[in-house]
């Protein structure tokens, strides 16, 4: 099992806003009791004025140059960033024109890990928070791609100037404004050149596309060979359903749903990533004709299928919250799943469609693939806690490792990894794990670049904050931020599928046939092996 180690720690003392002096060993938990007992603050974190702003401004950009991976490196210039953004959002006006600096000042780290969830306690303006729904953007090759409604032009966009300035916009007006759209199924797909006035990324697309409901989001595509522009209605409400600790969850507002607020109750919770195509590829029944399905290696996440040729492991999460067991009930599993295994028969490794999870779910899924003498896995972790003392802030630096417990090995087999866009951070870091150590084959797509380890801070104004920490894979592994793992077997989704099938069925298409030439690669025949051959 893995579970988190430091390994040094060390305490840096400097004036605020100013340089760091020589690093002076321990002491952090007398600086922070001194903090705690002297230190005072001079804004109040529930009222949003220039006070708070530049607190919550100065925090997020603190955490941007000791936590992220970016900072650390030094790759990102902190003194450029407070120049252009820190003056305008301390004097933003509205909660909402602050939180658009925000969002966009955490994009400069080009971090997919990168998650915020805005404090629904400033959004006192009443103006309810949105994306165009039914858009979707995907990346295909290097370009990005839109898909919105057909028709969708045709369709007149509500006055969002019709609203006094002096007024918030009630959730009555805004379903009103919204009844009678009717928009066709199918999508148009084209090219993206720019989105908001910035590069087409598909961080930028995730992010850039949500803003108060009822406003356009502005994207120029590329229509007969001419730029185009083309404005998308952020017309998906968000509401605020539940909070959990720190992390406020959301839910997509139906017109329905809207004439049941008022505007007390109009308030935006979290802004979400938009509307998701679903990435849940799990087979309801065996993908295969004649196999054996290892039911002792069941779980909400981990499967496993053997056939005369070899064997499979489907894996869909390294959640420990989705796995819904205890990190020694999840390594008994897969300790007796790869119990079941062959010498010398081929293994195919599941990966796609797998966002990730915990270093401790990752250890116990790779640990029998490691050499026996291998005590930690080949990544490590930097993280760092800031404490204010008066005129001082003192930095308190850790190095994490994460050991494992070693258990029984995987018998010496080929070993094929599918991948795709969607496989992310700790599933991204199994494959590499995978394909150092057992030479592994990386079949599918592109995977989606998320190398650093997760880290979550929240800041002063109540805003929940995610994104890649310092660290990364070991010398032996190979870096995958921001670039992701290039498999060694390309099989990519193409605008012609997308087009025929829907962006759903495109997805799972590139799956079979992934898994199809993962099975060639063993040296069976996929029409004989599979129900459904690609």
């Amino acid at each position: 099992m893995a579970n988190l180690h430091c390994l040094d720690q060390t305490t840096l003392g400097r004036r605020k806003n100013g340089k760091r002096p020589s690093a002076c060993r321990g002491g952090a938990a007398f600086f922070l009791l001194l903090a705690l007992l002297v230190g005072c603050r001079s804004f109040d974190p529930d009222h949003f004025d220039a006070a708070l702003r530049e607190a919550t401004f100065d925090a997020c950009l603190q955490q941007m140059e000791l936590s992220s991976g970016a900072g650390q490196s030094g790759a990102l210039d902190v003194a450029a960033l407070r120049s252009r953004y820190r003056d305008r959002a301390i004097a933003a006006a509205r909660p909402s024109d602050f939180y658009g600096l925000l969002r966009d000042l955490l994009l400069e780290l080009d971090d997919p890990h990168l998650t915020v969830h805005f404090s629904p306690r400033h959004w006192e303006d009443g103006n309810l928070v949105g994306y165009p729904d039914r858009c979707h953007f995907i990346t295909i090759g290097d370009n990005l791609f839109v898909g919105y409604p057909e028709g969708y032009e045709d369709v007149p966009l509500p006055d969002h100037t019709s609203w006094p300035a002096s007024r918030a916009r009630s959730a009555t007006d805004i379903a009103a404004a919204l009844e009678g759209r009717q928009l066709q199924s199918k999508l148009r797909w084209e090219k993206v050149l720019a989105i908001e006035g910035q590069a087409p990324t598909w961080l930028n697309s995730r992010w850039l596309r949500i803003g108060l409901l009822l406003t356009t989001l502005e994207v120029t595509v590329e229509r007969d060979g001419q730029p185009y522009d083309l404005s998308l209605l952020r017309d998906a409400a968000v509401t605020l359903s539940s909070s959990y600790k720190t992390t406020w969850h959301s839910t997509k507002a139906t017109i329905a749903r809207l004439r049941k607020l008022d505007e007390s109750a109009a308030v935006a919770g979290e802004p979400s990533s938009g509307n998701k195509v679903s990435k849940e590829f799990s087979f309801v029944t065996s993908p295969f004709r004649d196999a054996e399905r290892i039911t002792a290696a069941d779980s909400p996440v981990f499967h496993m299928w053997k056939h005369r040729d070899f064997a499979y492991v489907r894996l869909t999460s390294l959640s420990r919250r989705k796995a819904q067991e205890t990190h020694e009930e999840f390594s008994d599993r897969v300790d007796r799943a790869y119990a079941q295994l062959d010498a010398g028969k081929p293994l195919i490794i599941d990966l796609s469609a797998n966002g990730g999870g915990t270093a401790n779910v990752l250890g116990e899924f790779v640990d029998p693939f490691l050499p026996e003498e291998e005590e930690e896995l080949p990544i490590s972790h930097r993280t760092a806690a800031v404490y204010d003392f008066w005129l001082w802030e003192f930095v308190n630096l850790k190095d994490v490792s994460f050991p494992i417990t070693p258990s029984p090995r995987v018998p010496a087999c080929p070993v094929f990894v599918l991948v795709d866009r969607h496989t992310a951070s700790c599933a991204e870091m199994a494959a590499a794990i995978l394909r150092a150590h057992r030479d592994a084959m990386l079949i599918g797509e592109t995977t989606l670049g998320a190398e650093y380890t997760l880290h979550k801070f929240e800041i002063i104004d109540g805003t929940y904050v995610e994104f890649g920490a310092g660290g990364g894979m070991a010398a032996c592994c190979e870096p995958f931020q921001g670039t992701g793992l290039q498999p060694d077997v390309r099989i990519d989704l193409t605008l012609e599928s997308v087009r025929k099938l829907g962006l759903h069925r495109a997805y799972r298409e590139v799956r079979l046939r992934s898994l199809s030439e993962a099975v060639r690669r063993v040296g069976a025949d996929p029409a004989d092996v599979l129900r459904r051959a690609r």
